[in-house]
Formats: C-alpha cells, structure tokens, sequence
C-alpha cells in the first residue's frame, strides 16, 4: 500500500512540475499564452479549498475511495492535457489549464492519506517510518521531472511526447491502484448521521506547540516550492552560469534534489539522537535533578535547524 500511495504522490508532484525544467520551450509551445509558474501556482490554490473537501470524503468514505479519486483525477488531467497538444492551439490553454486543474484536486488525496494509511495498515512502531517514506516521495516527483525531463525534451516539438509520457505513467498507476490498492480492514464506516467535525481544523492550533510546528514546515515547503518553480530561471542568472556550465540546468536541480534527501537521511538520525538528549533533560528536570543550561536552551534540533538554515541564507544572499 506505501508503495502505490508513493507512486502516485510521486507523480501528483511531477504533473505539477512536468514543464519547470523546460519553461521556455514549454512556454514557446504556447505562444507565451501561460506561463509555467501559473501553472504551478493552480496546484497551490486549488489544494486550499480541496484540501478540506478531500479530509471530508476519506472519513466518510474510506481511504481507498479517496486514493482511487485522487488517482483517476489526476490521471484524467494529465490525459486531457496531452488532448490539448493535439488540437487547435485556440483551445489548447483551456485544455492544459482544466487538465492541471483535475490534477490539483486530486492533490489532497494524495498528499493528506499517509497519515491515514499508516495508521491503517501499520502498527505503532512502524508508523513513522511508512508516512516519512509516502511523504518524501512527493518530493522525489520533482527530482524525477528534472533527470527525465532533459532526456526527452531537447526542442519545443519534444513537449507533446513528454506530456503523454506523464499522461501514461498516470493511466499506469491509476490502473494499479484499482487492482491492487486494497481497503484496511479497519476502517469502519461512519455514520452518516454523524456530522463531520469542521472545528478540529481550529481546534489542532490549541495543542501545545503545534503552531510552531506548522509554521516551520510551512516555510520549509514554501522554500522547496518556490525554488522548485523558478529554478530553470534561477541558474540562468550569471553568478550560476560558469557553475552550471557544461552541466545542464536541469541536472542541477536533480543533483540538488538528490543531495538534500541524503542530506535529511544524515540529518534525521542525528537530530534523532539530540532530541532524545533533550527528552531525558527534561526528564530529569521533572525528577528534580538539576540540568544543564547550555544543554536545555541550545542543544536541541530546533536551534541545530535553525542556525543551519541562517548559515545557508547567509551564504546563499552573500553570492
């Protein structure tokens, strides 16, 4: 089920950026009518909305109806946007946008269900481990995009072909999720007189230190997102220019992609261990002891990140 689940979260996140690392032959495809970051732009809007819709449906239907949605939505969207590279270029924008549109509804499902899977199909101790490899593998999507994409795009008359790629690889896992993704035998059915609980969406800020939680990943995703975007136009800047050179851009970002996974692999494990050194302060202060200062107020994987992340903004503003 992890591996279905990642699959298709992998290609949710690769139909979003399926023209980033070619804005410009995309874009000249489309006789400059759209732009690829508007593209981009209707996954994040259209997740805001459905993002609600989609928690609706998957309590009260069920995780495999939610993820059989999300995969035919998608996989309908990137089909109807392979119809518009076929077509009378007057209709095609209408075409790419409603398809990117289906494929963005279909985000909330795809990007919200390991949290639900691995409490379905996992136990306790292996909870963790199944949702951190689901929701990584949303990420992997935009390093694929970037390794493949150079390989089958090298002009503007390559577009077509790279989206039906995209296009078949969607119909292929919506197929295998049909036949393969199964329903937990624990799920039960909620009543449907039951009404759906709107306020625990507010009600979640009331834990103690959630908002701070959300609000670093939030920045933490917003980072990734917005350099994912515009990266082809980034390293066309100078200062990039000799580094990327003969390397192309788009192996850049995948080589970026790649080594910041490997460096979470060293990170997590790391940070792990400082948080348990944490954990057993504070245990220790609960018992009476007295505990060290330094160790308390600094030593710990929040401070460890964030200065990791001031040295990185440091450097990176100062090319």
């Amino acid at each position: 089920m992890v591996a279905i689940l990642s699959m298709l979260s992998c290609l949710n996140q690769a139909i979003c950026y399926t023209y980033a690392p070619v804005s410009h032959f995309a874009e000249q495809g489309w006789h400059h009518t759209i732009t690829c970051t508007t593209l981009i732009t209707v996954y994040f809007v259209a997740y805001i909305p459905f993002a609600f819709i989609g928690s609706w449906i998957m309590d009260h239907r069920g995780l495999r109806f939610g993820v059989l949605l999300g995969a035919g939505l998608q996989a309908a969207g990137a089909s109807l946007r392979v119809v518009g590279d076929w077509i009378d270029p007057s209709y095609q924008l209408y075409l790419l946008f409603g398809g990117q549109m289906l494929a963005a509804v279909a985000m909330p499902f795809m990007v919200n269900s390991p949290p639900m899977l691995s409490a379905l199909w996992f136990p306790p101790s292996q909870r963790a481990i199944a949702t951190s490899v689901a929701v990584n593998c949303n990420q992997l999507g935009i390093a694929l995009v970037y390794i493949l994409c150079p390989l089958v795009v090298t002009s503007v008359t390559d577009i077509p072909n790279w989206t039906l790629l995209i296009a078949a690889l969607s119909m292929a896992a919506f197929v295998v999720t049909i036949f393969w993704f199964k329903s937990s035998t624990k799920f039960l059915n909620v009543d449907d007189d039951v009404s759906y609980d709107w306020h625990q969406w507010l009600s979640a800020f009331h834990h103690d230190g959630f908002f701070l939680t959300v609000f670093v990943f939030a920045v933490a995703e917003t980072v990734t997102n917005v350099l994912s975007s515009l990266l082809n136009h980034i390293l066309r800047a100078d200062v990039f220019t000799k580094c990327a050179h003969p390397t192309t851009e788009a192996t850049v970002a995948a080589l970026q992609q790649l080594c910041g996974n490997f460096l979470s692999a060293v990170l997590v494990p790391v940070l792990g261990s400082i948080q348990h050194a944490a954990d057993e302060v504070h245990a220790q202060q609960a018992a009476g002891h007295e505990a060290s200062y330094w160790m308390e107020t600094f030593i710990t994987p929040e401070v460890v990140l964030s200065v990791l992340v001031f040295i990185v903004a440091s450097v990176f503003c100062g090319l």
